[in-house]
Formats: structure tokens, C-alpha cells, sequence
């Protein structure tokens, strides 16, 4: 289904694959693989934001990636037996929407950068 989905709509998606059942759906799709191990940098930052295109003009959803975040973070407390509560989802959207504010990030493209040129980080 999750294949489907990103062919016909172009949406995205997430998986936290520890037996790598989808290493190579992952790859044919055009997603990316990103092995962790225990004691080796993984270079994954899921706060990093990517522009989404509509038409011919850029954007950044920030709401999307927050609830990308959100999801993420449900997903880790699953493995570990845990549900988190309506109240602990809200706080999460709370504290992430007020991380992007404080750095100046909104829905405009350009705010992903410095006045200097270099990307934020």
C-alpha cells in the first residue's frame, strides 16, 4: 500500500525496518537506506526540513513535518511499549512548531537560509 501511495500521490514515508525487509522497495521507489549502528554516526536529522514543490513554486510544510516528527517519536515509544497520550502529542507539536519559530522558519522557502548565504543547520 505504502508503495502505491508514493508512486500515485507522491506522498512520503518513514520506516524504522530492523530485519531490512524493505531495504530494496526502499531503494527502487528512490528513498533513501540509512543503517544505524550502535557506535557509528548515522547522519539522520529528522528535523531537517526539505521544500515540498506545488506547481511551479517551493514551500515548506512545516505542519507536515511536524507531524512527520510526532510520528516518529509515537513509533519509538511503541517499540518500547509505550502509547503516548493526547497530551504528550500536543506538547511535541507545541515544542517543535516554537523550535522552527525561534529559528525563524516559516512556509517561505527562503527562510531556510542565512542572510550569509549558508544553509541553516
Amino acid at each position: 500500500m505504502t508503495a502505491r501511495n508514493i508512486a500515485t500521490t507522491g506522498c512520503g514515508a518513514f520506516f524504522i525496518d530492523i530485519e531490512g525487509e524493505y531495504t530494496n522497495l526502499t531503494r527502487i521507489l528512490g528513498g533513501k537506506v540509512i543503517k544505524i549502528e550502535q557506535g557509528k554516526s548515522a547522519g539522520i536529522n529528522p528535523f531537517e526540513i526539505e521544500p515540498d514543490i506545488k506547481g511551479n513554486k517551493q514551500f515548506i510544510n512545516i505542519l507536515d513535518k511536524v507531524a512527520e516528527i510526532r510520528g516518529l517519536l509515537g513509533t519509538i515509544c511503541r517499540n518500547y511499549g509505550r502509547i503516548l497520550t493526547g497530551n504528550e502529542n500536543t506538547e511535541i507539536e507545541i515544542v517543535i512548531n516554537k523550535l522552527y519559530s525561534e529559528r525563524g522558519i516559516t512556509s517561505d522557502i527562503n527562510s531556510l537560509f542565512e542572510k550569509k548565504g549558508r544553509k541553516i543547520r
